[in-house]
């Protein structure tokens, strides 16, 4: 998997992820993609599945800059 930011990203969002955030959204969008719902059309799935995912990267992005 690459952190290339292949679906449109911000920009400033996409470069203040780290690798790990930045892999976790392309998997996450990817795979919600691939896997779409029979019977949910198809922008409101994009939708979810954009927000899903900006979502993930944010938590790992935040778990990276928590201090132990």
């Amino acid at each position: 998997m690459e952190e290339v930011n292949s679906h449109d990203v911000p920009e400033r969002k996409w470069e203040s992820w780290g690798r790990a955030a930045r892999l976790v959204f392309n998997a996450s969008y990817s795979g919600a993609l691939a896997k779409r719902y029979n019977g949910i059309k198809p922008e409101p799935w994009k939708a979810a599945a954009w927000v899903a995912a900006w979502e993930a990267a944010d938590t790992v992005d935040n778990f990276r800059q928590v201090k132990v």
